[in-house]
């Protein structure tokens, strides 16, 4: 009997829109080198038309989420639903998924935390003389 490799769900956070329910699987270690390529462009403005290999298995990994129309009418997760997106809300939902994947927190997140023990570089003395 050997060992079954299982994937991972994620649940995905927003912090501007926290009414937003988004869970996808993760991808393999080749997929993961791929998404990084594509991540990398995406931040650098690149648009959704030169990242379509992203989008699409972005769209095969989604597994649920709460999106909804102008009409109030569900839109389905898959890559049709997720290409009939806002291109903002479509990249952002896209880098959230490749951070929570690399375990990357995105700017702005805990940089006023209050909570915890003080950095180790604020507790090691040093002789400033």
């Amino acid at each position: 009997m050997g060992y079954r490799a299982r994937g991972k769900l994620y649940r995905l956070k927003f912090e501007d829109k926290p009414e937003l329910d988004v869970r996808t699987a993760g991808v393999s270690l080749k997929q993961m080198f791929e998404v990084a390529d594509q991540a990398d462009r995406a931040r650098a403005g690149a648009g959704l038309a030169e990242i379509t290999d992203l989008v699409e298995l972005f769209g095969s990994r989604l597994r649920f989420w709460n999106v909804i129309d102008e009409d109030d009418k569900d839109i389905p997760a898959n890559a049709e639903g997720f290409w009939s997106l806002d291109s903002d809300d479509a990249l952002a939902i896209l880098l959230a998924w490749y951070e929570a994947m690399t375990g990357q927190v995105p700017d702005g997140l805990g940089k006023d935390s209050i909570s915890g023990a003080p950095s180790l570089e604020a507790s090691i003395p040093m002789d400033v003389s």
